[in-house]
């Protein structure tokens, strides 16, 4: 939203996300029985929000930087949050909490964690930033995200009427 804010970003504008992803003009609709079919609806920002990784696609061309440091920059910094991250350094990783899950046998067992490439990049970004991957952090660093306190603090960097405008497709 903060990128709208600029106007580097529209919320109903579907030229603006065709000229940032090309790829998204000529996309197909899969349907329930499996075929594609052209879409109906040009995709705009406002779809897009629904779909994290495409989202996070939109504001990395449009602010020329990583998903991970727009976050940290624009988003983490602001609150005065430190230590969340897309790219855990090696100290992070190495705290990484278990996945645990049950095994054929009903008994359980360590899992493997499904997205392992940022464990896997020794923290030095090299891999897709994507917005449906989640964060690495400390539950006090994530608590400090989250906090009513700190959330009006982050609503409070947008202007009202972007904020309605975003929220008025959904409440």
């Amino acid at each position: 939203m903060q990128l709208v804010e600029k106007q580097l970003l529209d919320l109903d504008d579907a030229s603006v996300v065709e000229q940032l992803c090309p790829e998204l003009k000529n996309v197909k609709v899969l349907q329930a029985d499996g075929t594609l079919v052209a879409k109906k609806t040009r995709i705009t920002l406002r779809m897009l929000l629904t779909h994290t990784d495409r989202a996070g696609i939109l504001v990395e061309r449009a602010s020329g930087l990583t998903l991970n440091d727009y976050m940290a920059r624009h988003i983490f910094e602001p609150l005065q949050v430190k230590n969340i991250t897309m790219v855990p350094l090696a100290d992070m990783a190495a705290r990484v909490t278990g996945l645990w899950q049950r095994n054929k046998n009903g008994e359980l067992a360590p899992g493997e964690y499904l997205l392992q490439a940022p464990l896997s990049t020794s923290g030095n970004g090299d891999f897709f930033h994507s917005g449906g991957a989640g964060l690495f952090g400390s539950v006090r660093e994530f608590s400090k995200a989250f906090t009513a306190k700190h959330a009006v603090g982050l609503v409070l960097h947008l202007q009202k009427h972007t904020l309605l405008s975003c929220l008025g497709s959904i409440v």
